[in-house]
């Protein structure tokens, strides 16, 4: 499996508007100085401009690229539902306010390779509720479990997650077991995941039960996280045990912007 991540797309200005930036930063350059001026001489001191908590070089958010399966309660087994494909840590305040991109980068290869050309992949947008895996039988639920090197304190982690049902997006499954989630096929390789739920309160994950989304250990206060999880579904839109592993020679692109769907 491969992940490739971009954040916010840059354009290279053309000559002429190069030569208009340059006059304009000149005359920026003029007005700022004369501010300066006008504040040193009346002895007024502003403050600075502080750079949103959370955000940095990548923009609003960090994708993480993530490898392995995850796993839902059958009564007392897990069994393999989808692959884990990113993390995306996001600056709090953009925290439903951002739109997950996802392209299907090597559609005839994957489909040549795993004999699946008639198949679909479900993409959703997860949230933790709690440390461990799931138990019983809790629907949009599956068992998130991070390496060391995926993980958010430098340890092994395992979260149960739900799916954010009431994620928008074009093409979004609104209703039924897919419910907020992509459906992606030959003839639609791109999807938009935008997740709705509300994760300002900032609890703490524990091991103790429950359905509203936690901070994992680890995890910077000014962020909240989300994982993207992928399925592949037969024909008649169920995961059939022992199919999802073959999930790990998809290429997605995940790209991160700030804006709801």
């Amino acid at each position: 499996m491969s992940v490739q991540t971009a954040d916010a797309g840059v354009r290279t200005p053309r000559p002429g508007r190069r030569a208009r930036a340059a006059l304009v930063a000149m005359l920026a350059g003029t007005l700022v100085w004369a501010s300066v001026a006008f504040l040193q001489t009346a002895a007024v001191v502003g403050s600075e401009v502080n750079e949103i908590p959370g955000t940095g070089p990548d923009g609003i958010a960090d994708v993480i690229p993530l490898n392995g399966s995850v796993t839902a309660p059958t009564g007392a087994a897990q069994l393999q539902v989808g692959v884990k494909f990113a993390r995306i840590d996001v600056a709090t305040q953009f925290h439903d306010d951002m739109r997950v991109s996802l392209a299907w980068q090597n559609v005839s290869g994957f489909s040549q390779q795993t004999q699946t050309g008639g198949w679909q992949l479900r993409f959703g947008i997860y949230y933790p509720v709690r440390t461990g895996s799931c138990t019983g039988t809790p629907d949009h639920a599956v068992t998130v479990s991070l390496t060391t090197d995926e993980s958010y304190s430098g340890s092994a982690q395992t979260f149960c997650a739900y799916r954010d049902t009431a994620a928008g997006g074009s093409g979004i499954v609104a209703t039924g077991d897919h419910q907020g989630t992509q459906l992606l096929a030959r003839d639609r390789l791109v999807g938009l995941l935008a997740p709705k739920v509300n994760q300002s309160a900032g609890k703490i994950c524990t091991n103790d039960a429950g359905t509203t989304p936690c901070q994992p250990a680890g995890l910077g206060s000014n962020l909240r996280t989300y994982f993207i999880v992928g399925s592949l579904l037969n024909p008649g839109g169920n995961t059939p045990p022992g199919r999802q592993s073959s999930l790990t020679t998809l290429e997605l692109f995940v790209r991160v912007v700030r804006g709801t769907a």
